[in-house]
């Protein structure tokens, strides 16, 4: 996994990426890195910490006709 950005030698020593040092500006290491990709794939998230919001506990309310 390639990475650049701000956080990209944090995470590339928790994943075992590879951090691409950008020679480019931020955007066009990002397209460099799009590029590379299978043509259809699509980039998976990776989230750093769980989600602060939850789904209501309430059920939806009921639309009558």
């Amino acid at each position: 996994m390639a990475l650049v950005g701000s956080a990209a030698e944090a995470v590339a020593a928790a994943t075992g990426g590879r951090v691409l040092q950008p020679a480019m500006p931020l955007c066009e290491a990002i397209a460099r890195i799009a590029a590379g990709r299978e043509p259809g794939a699509r980039p998976a998230p990776f989230y750093l910490r769980g989600a602060d919001a939850a789904p209501p506990a309430d059920p939806p309310p009921v639309i009558l006709p």
